[in-house]
């Protein structure tokens, strides 16, 4: 969805190349062809530049195309939530919801793609399309049998334990919760199709969905094992021997911090938990490394306020960005009260609030897209007192950027506006010519990127300690910018959002 996605997984039934242009170059990605009522399609475009084969530039459409659909999944997802207005902490709409806005991969089965170069841009387009119907159909299958091989986990671990194989059982136990985000993920496709209730754990129109439940199998693997940890750090080496499991003896992995729920928001919390799997998973015999591109795999995953207890999930990644393992642990918050750490940050209420008026009316691009990440990457990112922060931004078309920094203290600062990126810089890595100090006041601050391709319209600001601090609320700000695209459809527009913690230097 980054965003959940960064990457897609697909298998192409069909592969077209168009020589005549079709209806969806003109509309940026819409077709009568391909209703939205009965179809789920994403637009991507690319433009030939230099140092970039035909072949890669095929490529580029191609992913953007992707994003492009998974990032209408994650808005549509985060719209439904809203007007649910389902707030509990442990239900099953959050689980869907924190897949969707989480660094998963999905799986879309039925997935077609067309091409179209235009020779006079040098510029491939591509559209990716799945119907809703067959969507729907192959996730239900998928969903039904990932629920079968849980029923068969659980008949093996009970038949261990009759046994009085109480590892074994353990064991088949732990390898239930890869098999609960395959099938959180493929609830999200089904969701994504229109035909979910949110109803994956509980019963649904006479007939039980799903008889095991994460917190049932939790409840078999304490009862085996009978280890109730007496702090924290001992809470968090057993969950890293659980990890274990997951991951091949020897592999090199690099960890990233856990965030709360599905906020992408981390904690001081978040921080000690980082520090005390690395030293675990140190002890376990793999190697470490803080560069993405040399770890065979990536830790990461969330946790969930289920008082009295804490629920950590943690997620396996592989170099494909694709979802390998998962493992489980739920423990006394107070083992994390007695270590003086918060679960969440300073401004967490307003921060949340704000998240909540971000996605109100949110709109996903037309062919333009926007990445955006920072020196520690772009997800769950936290960042201590005196730690610098160096921001970095891609585009796939010449366009004008805004930045904006939606500070801890509820300021919003313009750092750069109507800057404007031209072909010589499209599709390459450009520094924005700012560096921050992690210092006070911390909590969580959000990132906003807007591109479009042409003038921004003005923002209401004053100029203040060197900086342009905007004087309209978020609601406003986000309709300013926002709106364009409504006034203007055939022009590219996209928005891009990375949420920062900041807290003070390590105080344990």
């Amino acid at each position: 969805m980054k965003n959940l996605v960064k990457t897609l997984a697909v298998i192409i039934l069909l592969n077209l190349t168009i020589d005549a242009q079709p209806d969806w170059v003109t509309t940026l990605g819409g077709s009568s062809r391909y209703p939205d009522a009965l179809f789920l399609a994403g637009y991507g475009m690319s433009s030939l530049t230099e140092g970039l084969s035909k072949e890669q530039c095929l490529q580029l459409s191609f992913d953007y195309a992707r994003k492009d659909l998974t990032e209408k999944i994650r808005v549509s997802i985060n719209a439904e939530y809203q007007s649910e207005k389902k707030e509990d902490e442990s239900g099953y709409f959050n689980s869907v919801k924190a897949v969707i806005n989480s660094s998963s991969s999905l799986e879309i089965e039925g997935l077609n793609r067309e091409t179209y170069y235009d020779d006079d841009g040098e510029v491939y387009h591509t559209l990716v399309h799945v119907r809703k119907d067959e969507l729907a159909v192959s996730a239900e299958r998928r969903k039904n049998n990932i629920i079968e091989g849980l029923k068969e986990k659980v008949r093996l671990a009970a038949e261990f334990e009759s046994n009085n194989e109480p590892q074994k059982a353990a064991l088949a136990y732990r390898e239930c919760f890869p098999m609960f985000r395959k099938l959180e993920e493929t609830e999200v496709l089904v969701s994504a199709a229109g035909l979910s209730d949110f109803m994956l754990y509980s019963e649904t129109e006479g007939k039980q969905a799903a008889v095991i439940t994460p917190e049932i199998v939790n409840s078999r693997i304490s009862a085996i094992e009978k280890r109730e940890p007496l702090k924290l750090s001992e809470a968090l080496k057993q969950f890293a021997a659980d990890i274990r499991h997951n991951v091949p003896s020897g592999s090199s992995l690099i960890l990233f911090p856990f965030s709360y729920r599905d906020t992408r928001t981390a904690s001081e919390f978040s921080a000690f938990a980082m520090r005390a799997l690395e030293r675990n998973f140190t002890e376990l015999g793999f190697r470490l490394t803080q560069n993405s591109s040399e770890a065979d795999f990536r830790v990461t995953g969330t946790y969930w306020n289920n008082e009295p207890d804490i629920r950590l999930i943690g997620i396996i990644m592989d170099r494909n960005n694709i979802a390998s393992g998962s493992s489980e642990k739920i423990f006394p918050l107070k083992l994390i009260v007695n270590e003086g750490l918060s679960i969440l940050p300073q401004n967490f209420e307003k921060a949340f609030a704000d998240k909540k008026i971000f996605e109100e009316g949110e709109v996903t691009g037309n062919g333009l897209n926007l990445e955006l990440w920072t020196n520690k990457g772009d997800d769950a990112l936290l960042f201590e007192g005196g730690e610098t922060m160096e921001i970095f931004v891609r585009v796939n078309l010449p366009c004008y950027i805004r930045l904006i920094d939606h500070m801890a203290d509820g300021s919003r600062v313009l750092l750069l506006d109507e800057y404007y990126i031209d072909a010589s810089k499209v599709n390459k890595v450009f520094r924005i010519p700012l560096e921050f100090e992690c210092a006070p006041p911390f909590g969580t601050e959000t990132l906003q990127l807007f591109g479009q391709t042409s003038n921004f319209s003005k923002l209401n600001t004053i100029f203040k300690d060197g900086y342009d601090f905007i004087q309209d609320d978020l609601k406003e700000m986000n309709r300013n910018t926002r709106g364009f695209k409504k006034k203007e459809p055939k022009e590219h527009f996209a928005e891009k959002r990375l949420v920062l913690t900041s807290i003070p230097r390590e105080k344990w």
